[in-house]
């Protein structure tokens, strides 16, 4: 983490030679002019610039299959495009921070910058960590909206969807409110003890703010991402198919892991790491890479129709050439009942059950054209209660090529 850059005498900048032939500030006789010119701020801003282009390009290929290939644009994607720009505001105030000095040495920190610079950075920080906190509710939000979209009809799993938002939105309120009211009388200062103004406010420590909101944020996406393994739980199908939707569905864990690995550092900064402010930095990057993971982790099932088609010629091609060897036997289980209206036993090819999509017992044709676009609506076929559809989840795809490879094998 101590990513230093060092220095020589020539390249020790202005403030820094100014503050020692003044020693205004009392600098210790310990502290030397190369150790307050150590930064690690390019490391930390492009850090922060590569999760925000990285986040975005991956948002914007979801933006693309949903509107272009899908032609449908959910709720959940337009919680999910407002998350974002609450995203790239935020990593625009952390680069603001970081620029102002605040990331650097604690004695820098304290004898170096002047209060007018430790003003602007606690203000900038303030405002940060509200649209961070926003930023991540809004995109947990819009997971719950995808997760809604995707178990409709399930009523269950509805009322545990709804139940969720519920928890989100009564953990984001304590966020904010103890954001704004941390000191009294309210301010978006947040005074160091060697300020002259430290007096003037009572606040909280900020371990404690950063603690709290840490552990509501860690709970919070405990139950957005539980919600999938429920989900993979419910479906009625193979290992190997679940396994595959669980590396679709599943890679929200990652943002639970930055989420502890963020609170250990708030906790650790509590009297084991002595120089807080050389650690703000790279918090400042954990942060911006948890909010960027969790907008990723929920736009992969989005990706599903850029990539669903390469796989589907494979799969075609490789029947095809089965067939074509004399290979030829079912690859799926023929026993499979096919309701469909104009599919003779001899089309089972044309809804054969597979691990690409999700069709729809109530619509099936439909859904299962739709299946061709790769939507991520049709990942799963959520349990319809006590209608008339068959019960569970199953996992279907449609070749509809196939149709006609089984109708020239009958004419031989």
């Amino acid at each position: 983490m101590d990513v230093l850059v060092r220095r020589s005498g020539l390249d020790i900048p202005s403030e820094i030679v100014e503050a020692f032939k003044t020693n205004a500030t009392g600098i210790p006789d310990y502290v030397t002019p190369e150790y307050l010119a150590e930064s690690q701020n390019h490391v930390t801003n492009r850090g922060i610039i590569f999760l925000v282009v990285f986040a975005g390009l991956i948002y914007l290929l979801r933006a693309y299959g949903r509107l272009f290939m899908i032609k449908s644009f959910g709720l959940d994607d337009w919680l999910a495009g407002f998350s974002l720009l609450c995203y790239i505001t935020f990593s625009g105030l952390c680069i603001g921070i970081i620029n102002t000095g605040a990331a650097r040495h604690n004695e820098y920190v304290q004898y170096i910058m002047t209060n007018s610079q430790l003003d602007l950075a606690q203000i900038l920080d303030f405002w940060a960590h509200l649209i961070y906190a926003t930023a991540l509710f809004v995109c947990r939000m819009s997971g719950l909206a995808f997760y809604h979209r995707l178990c409709d009809g399930s009523g269950s799993l509805i009322w545990t969807i709804r139940g969720s938002g519920v928890f989100l939105v009564a953990g984001y309120i304590p966020q904010i409110f103890l954001i704004v009211f941390h000191c009294k009388p309210v301010t978006a200062l947040w005074p160091n003890y060697f300020q002259p103004n430290v007096n003037d406010y009572k606040c909280l420590p900020w371990v404690i703010l950063y603690a709290t909101n840490s552990s509501i944020s860690i709970l919070s996406d405990l139950i957005l991402f539980v919600i999938p393994i429920v989900i993979i739980l419910k479906l009625k199908a193979a290992i190997r198919t679940k396994l595959a939707l669980s590396a679709v569905l599943l890679p929200g864990v990652l943002v639970i892991v930055i989420s502890i690995f963020r609170l250990w550092i708030v906790i650790q900064s509590n009297g084991v790491f002595i120089d807080t402010s050389w650690v703000y930095g790279p918090q400042l990057v954990i942060e911006c890479a948890e909010v960027g993971s969790t907008i990723i982790a929920l736009s992969i099932p989005g990706l599903k129709p850029l990539f669903q088609n390469w796989f589907s010629l494979f799969n075609l091609q490789l029947k095809s050439y089965s067939r074509s060897r004399g290979l030829s036997r079912p690859t799926h289980n023929t026993s499979t009942n096919i309701t469909e209206p104009g599919l003779s036993h001899a089309d089972y090819y044309a809804r054969a059950p597979s691990e690409s999509s999700v069709g729809d017992r109530q619509y099936p044709l439909s859904r299962a054209y739709g299946a061709d676009k790769g939507s991520d609506d049709d990942l799963l076929d959520m349990e319809m209660g006590n209608r008339k559809q068959s019960p569970g989840i199953e996992v279907t795809t449609t070749i509809m090529q196939m149709r006609d490879l089984a109708k020239k094998e009958e004419s031989r």
